[in-house]
């Protein structure tokens, strides 16, 4: 029997589509208990532009419990972002909408990040931080892996914001903290004649 999920983001290494979704999984047989899990799925590799012959596969599944931050609903374009590295097929998801382990508060941005194992064992699910003050407040957001002048890949962030332009934000991988510069781009008119 097929399942269906509700993803909160999707991205693309180039060559399969990666989605993860935040669902109410039965924790026994008996359906008396309900635990929310984070479903990690990809699709068939190079599916036709009209996606009539996509397919899925589970790639992880994991219980959305200590120690992992938990994605709160509601799934639309403005508050989640996700990433996939072409490379290493590291997913990232990052939301507007996240709680700390344990039920705590809602602390604004916070993301969590797939680590497949190189080995082709089950993985790790990580969390992913955000510096101080934080600014993802507008609609237009953008997560992606920036190729460096040595092949490497970093995790950048940009998202717009109405007052300060253009906030772009780069991954600390020894904290696994995405920090926002204070700098910002403005917003340039380009005048015609």
């Amino acid at each position: 029997m097929p399942v269906v999920i509700t993803p909160a983001c999707a991205a693309t290494d180039g060559v399969s589509i990666y989605a993860i979704a935040f669902d109410v999984v039965p924790d026994d047989s008996y359906g008396n208990s309900n635990k929310y899990h984070y479903v990690l799925v990809k699709s068939n590799p190079n599916p036709s532009p009209t996606l009539s012959d996509i397919s899925w596969t589970l790639v992880s599944s994991v219980r959305s419990s200590d120690p992992l931050y938990s994605l709160t609903p509601p799934y639309n374009k403005d508050y989640a972002a996700c990433a996939v590295d072409e490379k290493t097929k590291v997913f990232t998801a990052l939301s507007r909408s996240f709680r700390e382990p344990t039920g705590g508060s809602n602390k604004g941005m916070l993301g969590i990040q797939f680590q497949p194992d190189s080995n082709g064992g089950p993985g790790t699910w990580v969390n992913v931080k955000t510096s101080t003050a934080y600014t993802w407040e507008a609609d237009s957001s953008e997560l992606y892996y920036y190729k460096n002048a040595d092949g490497s890949q970093t995790l950048m962030h940009a998202t717009r914001n109405q007052v300060r332009g253009v906030l772009v934000s780069a991954m600390d991988n020894p904290t696994m903290t995405l920090n926002q510069s204070p700098a910002q781009w403005s917003f340039v008119r380009f005048i015609s004649n």
